[in-house]
Formats: C-alpha cells, sequence, structure tokens
C-alpha cells in the first residue's frame, strides 16, 4: 500500500580550476540531460564551489526507485557512472554514489489545491508518513465533526487514523468536488470501505458502507495547518452495526417479553 520514495543519488567530482569551466559545460550539455530522459529520474541538480587550487562539483539526480538507477548504472547501482565526455577532464572522483531516501521536499506557496491531493493521496494509499509530509506538524489542527472531543494535534490524528485503519483497512475518500482560492480547499466526496476489524473496540461486522464527507484544509507554506472534516457517521454507524442492533433490541424485547410472562404468572 506504501507510495514511491524517491531516491537522490549524490556524487563528487573534483577538476583542476583551468578545466572546470569545461567540465560544467560537460555536465549541463551532455551528462545531465542524458540522466534526465532516463524513465523514472525526476530531476538533476548540479553544484560547484572553488577550492584552493581545485573546483569541486557534486551532483544530485531524484530517481523514482533503486530500479530506475540501476537502468543505467547497471546491478551494482552504488558504482559511480562517469561518461567518456567528462572523464579527460576531471581529476579524481567518488568510485561510488551515494542514495538517500527524500523525506521532505520544498513547495511552492499558493498550490493549496495540489497539497490537499497529495495528502488524500496518501491516506487512501495507507501511507501516513507520506501523509505527513504535507502537513505542518507543529501547527496542524484538526477537528473531526462528531467524533474528536475538540481540536486535536497531529500525533493525535495520526493515532486515530490508525485506529479506523485496524477496524477499516481499505477507508478511502472519492472526491466528488473540489475548490479552492489557493490557500484553503474545500472537497465533498464519499468515504467508503469494509470493516474487518475491531473498530474503536466494536466488533468487525465485515459489512461495507459508504457515506456522504466534507472536509476542509487550510494550508500554509505547502503545508496543511487546520483541517475540519465531518461525515454522516450515522449512516456509517446504520450500514455497520444496524443489523447488531436491531438483533440486540429483538433479545431485549424477548427477555422482557419473557421476565413480564414469568411475573404475570407469580401474580396469578
Amino acid at each position: 500500500m506504501a507510495t514511491q520514495v524517491p531516491v537522490g543519488r549524490w556524487w563528487k567530482a573534483w577538476t583542476a580550476r583551468g578545466d572546470a569551466d569545461d567540465f560544467e559545460e560537460s555536465l549541463r550539455r551532455v551528462v545531465l540531460p542524458r540522466l534526465e530522459s532516463l524513465d523514472g529520474c525526476r530531476g538533476t541538480y548540479l553544484f560547484r564551489r572553488e577550492l584552493d587550487d581545485e573546483t569541486e562539483f557534486a551532483t544530485l539526480a531524484l530517481f523514482d526507485s533503486f530500479e530506475a538507477i540501476a537502468s543505467f548504472a547497471g546491478d551494482d547501482t552504488e558504482r559511480a557512472v562517469v561518461f567518456p565526455e567528462a572523464r579527460p577532464l576531471v581529476r579524481r572522483f567518488d568510485e561510488f554514489a551515494e542514495h538517500f531516501m527524500l523525506r521532505e521536499a520544498p513547495r511552492s506557496r499558493g498550490d493549496a489545491a495540489d497539497t490537499y491531493r497529495a495528502f488524500l493521496d496518501a491516506l487512501n494509499s495507507g501511507d501516513l508518513d507520506a501523509a505527513e509530509a504535507n502537513v505542518d506538524r507543529e501547527r496542524w489542527r484538526e477537528i473531526c465533526v462528531g467524533f474528536t472531543s475538540g481540536v486535536i494535534q497531529w500525533p493525535e490524528s495520526r493515532r486515530s487514523m490508525e485506529e479506523v485503519w485496524k477496524g477499516i483497512p481499505d477507508l478511502r475518500f472519492d472526491l466528488d468536488h473540489l475548490v479552492s482560492d489557493g490557500t484553503q480547499v474545500v472537497a465533498v466526496g464519499r468515504v467508503h470501505g469494509r470493516q474487518t476489524g475491531r473498530l474503536f473496540g466494536a466488533p468487525a461486522t465485515r459489512r461495507t458502507y459508504s457515506a456522504s464527507m466534507f472536509d476542509y484544509v487550510r494550508v500554509e507554506d505547502g503545508r496543511i495547518v487546520d483541517r475540519i472534516q465531518q461525515a454522516d457517521l450515522f449512516g456509517q454507524f446504520r450500514q455497520l452495526f444496524g443489523p447488531l442492533l436491531v438483533g440486540a433490541l429483538v433479545a431485549v424485547a424477548l427477555l422482557l417479553l419473557g421476565v413480564g410472562v414469568v411475573i404475570g404468572a407469580f401474580a396469578l
């Protein structure tokens, strides 16, 4: 269920100061464009700094997966790949590249709808780490009308979601409509799933449900800071637990009727 996490490939090389401009030109015109043309490459970055008697270069390439890296680096993905056009210009280079899993990325301001969609896609995929990348953990405030007791912070929201998934692991929110003014998002759709586990102590019913849902978020600096959501809880519980409640009520009614018959018999 987890979403793909981009992999950053970091590599460094050093040139004589007199060869630095030619090496940079080779990277810009040949090497980096070749990398960016590969399936699974999300983009590249080039860094440069001047040292006492040489120039240091570093490249960072983002890939969808290690499989994408292997498509040009081979099975030994950590071994550096130096293109022939660049090799004569370098004094030395890292023979092995380093790889890092992306945990945080800059996000432009004013893209509240994109932020919300990324957040929702992560939730629908069951990936709380990916969802967390789209929220401001320090400023997050959430109200789930009819469910939470007032305003809750991100750690409690995360724990609550984990508890819900224990009961309804395939829970999804499918959008019908979404509007945004650049910093706020209002979304309307349907939340649905099948309860195969205990839901906040309630036994598994193995029944499915589908209910309407409203979601509001406010975004600052590319991160969600406020969320207010409300689902049709009555409809949800009616579909999941209605038959159990009816059975319980019938059992109680029969018990009361039996008690009444016994009392009546002794009264006679």
